[in-house]
């Protein structure tokens, strides 16, 4: 049952992250009308829990609740636990280090309470720095969607999870499908089966409610490590035929750049502790990112470096003259 006191519910999973938690709850304290809103904190068994970080900042907001995990239950499902445990219609995903605007939730109550905004409205998606429209959109078909985010610089922005409002009445329905099989992008997985099935549409807008909260270099997180599994989550959508999902995993993957992916393999190969990983990825790159007159014209290169990047330290040596070398070496690869 909807608690008919809140329209909102802000939800916010973490995981042994103490300073971006207190400086997310210092935020929350400050934004205009939090007082009307649901705040959930999903804490994924930190080693400090979220609760001690609370009593410890000293600000009390008497609508928040600390849902803690007794195990880690993995980014993934952490995540669709806040769908789970909402109690109203509207759950805004919101990252544990990203800023959220002083105004945003004024924003978003008056959008939901547009006539524009249906019950057949998915989620709404705010512009911010990784992808904005010019004016509001609503979109309720698949092939329109599609066109949408491979043609403009937008997918970025889809991926980004704090720009997303989500109606969970609609989402509950590939609630189980989006933990099965949405990982990197479990937040948007929904989307594409109820678009392409009709059951719904997205409702773009051209606002912004938060600004990415861009990591540290030994913090980042790498298309080759996060997202390479994500080419394997578009297969698993049987209305994509193979020449979308090599589209779209070059637009999320490369940015259609070879050296982009070039760039993460070097990273990954440097750093990996599990080799057997980079293999993974190379038979992912290869199997699903090129036609067949590709992966003829690659397979000599696939083959180097299938025989190469696992010798990370000897991959090291040979990059180590890199402007960029320092970098990568203080990188943080966490598979």
């Amino acid at each position: 049952m909807l608690n008919k006191n809140y329209l909102l519910s802000i939800c916010i999973p973490t995981y042994n992250r103490p300073e971006k938690i207190e400086k997310m709850i210092v935020g929350l304290s400050k934004i205009k009308k939090i007082e009307t809103v649901e705040i959930l904190i999903f804490d994924n068994c930190s080693e400090i829990p979220v609760s001690d970080i609370y009593d410890k900042v000293g600000i009390k907001l008497t609508n928040l609740n600390i849902i803690r995990n007794p195990v880690n239950v993995g980014a993934n499902i952490n995540i669709m636990r806040c769908i789970e445990f909402a109690k109203t219609k509207w759950v805004w995903l919101l990252g544990d280090d990203d800023d959220i605007l002083e105004n945003s939730i004024e924003i978003i109550l008056e959008d939901i309470s547009k006539s524009i905004i249906q019950n057949d409205t998915a989620i709404i998606k705010y512009s911010s720095e990784l992808g904005l429209v010019c004016n509001p959109i609503v979109i309720d078909d698949f092939n329109n969607f599609f066109d949408f985010i491979t043609k403009n610089s937008y997918y970025s922005n889809l991926l980004f999870m704090s720009s997303s409002i989500i109606n969970r009445d609609i989402y509950c329905k590939y609630y189980a499908k989006a933990i099965e099989n949405g990982a990197s992008f479990c937040h948007i997985y929904p989307l594409f089966p109820l678009l392409y099935n009709k059951e719904a549409n997205v409702y773009l807008s051209d606002r912004n409610v938060c600004t990415w909260g861009r990591p540290e270099w030994h913090d980042s997180w790498f298309y080759g490590v996060v997202y390479q599994d994500m080419l394997r989550q578009f297969s698993s959508f049987y209305f994509l035929d193979s020449k979308k999902i090599r589209i779209m995993g070059r637009k999320w993957l490369t940015l259609g750049k070879v050296g982009v992916l070039l760039g993460g393999l070097i990273v990954i190969s440097i750093k990996c502790k599990e080799k057997k990983f980079i293999r993974k990825s190379l038979k992912n790159y290869y199997y699903y990112l090129y036609s067949g007159i590709e992966k003829i014209l690659l397979l000599p290169m696939y083959i180097f470096l299938w025989l190469l990047l696992p010798h990370g330290k000897f991959v090291a040596r040979l990059v180590m003259y890199h402007p960029k070398y320092a970098k990568i070496r203080d990188i943080n690869v966490n598979i």
